[in-house]
């Protein structure tokens, strides 16, 4: 259509980038590579000259009678089957879409879950070394509440790492949210359900490294005890951050907040 009123594109140019120079007035302090020789305003612009040709040759084109034709059919038919307002999906599907996609992107990002994993490993390691065999004399028993202080406190308090995923994460749930694809409680329940498998993963191989090397009391009932005392720190305090960032966007304060509250 631009070719035949005598724009055609040039050699080796990007279609797309010509038609939108063509009719662009931003365009007009650069040297535009149309033929305007037949143009007969005086004191129009390039572009200007090319979108009233452009204009003046759709109207009285074959092109804009079908489209007419098109419309008026259409317009026959009522509104029930061109204007059928977009359902929203399901409560149910909202989760299991947003928690499959949160899944994925914590996966993905290594300062989600996998940094903090690996830097409470190295924790659990440095503990379990300090505190290693302690025995079942009297005066252990100070220190095995000193290592359980330790585990609990470096634990739950790293989890402040997590913060700044969690403030990307509420950029892209507000924004979404605005355009009314889900609401807060999908978004809750999704976030919710995608860390558990992480969080439970934080607590078992840190705490069976910090448990088994001191010699902590016998017994597997008593480990998974100790494992979901832990789990439950740890979600709680997930829980913790994630409200901080929905109430403090900023990075810095956020952090701060974060930490004086625990």
């Amino acid at each position: 259509f631009f070719a035949s009123n005598g724009f055609p594109c040039p050699a080796l140019q990007n279609p797309s980038d010509h038609l939108l120079k063509t009719i662009n007035k931003d365009f007009d302090d650069q040297e535009i590579e149309v033929d305007l020789a037949a143009a007969s305003c005086g004191g129009a612009s390039p572009a200007e000259e090319a979108i009233r040709i452009l204009v003046n040759s759709y109207k009285s084109s074959e092109m804009n009678q079908q489209v007419q034709k098109e419309v008026a059919a259409l317009s026959k038919k009522g509104t029930s089957s061109t204007e059928k307002k977009r359902s929203h999906a399901s409560f149910l599907n909202q989760c299991i879409v947003l928690t499959k996609r949160s899944l994925v992107n914590m996966t993905r990002d290594l300062g989600y879950y996998w940094l903090r994993l690996a830097i409470y490993i190295v924790l659990a390691i440095s503990l379990a070394t300090v505190f290693y065999h302690l025995g079942t004399s009297y005066t252990s028993i100070k220190d095995r509440g000193s290592l359980l202080a330790f585990i609990s406190t470096f634990i739950t308090f790293m989890s402040i790492g997590g913060f700044p995923s969690f403030v990307e994460d509420m950029k892209v749930f507000e924004r979404e949210r605005l355009n009314g694809h889900y609401g807060v409680t999908a978004f809750v329940m999704g976030n919710t359900l995608s860390a558990i498998p992480f969080v439970l993963l934080l607590s078992f191989i840190p705490g069976a490294i910090t448990y088994f090397l001191p010699g902590l009391r016998g017994g597997y009932d008593h480990f998974l005890y100790f494992i979901c005392v832990l789990f439950s720190c740890l979600m709680l305090v997930e829980s913790l951050m994630m409200i901080v960032a929905s109430l403090v966007p900023n990075y810095l304060m956020g952090i701060i907040t974060g930490a004086g509250i625990q």
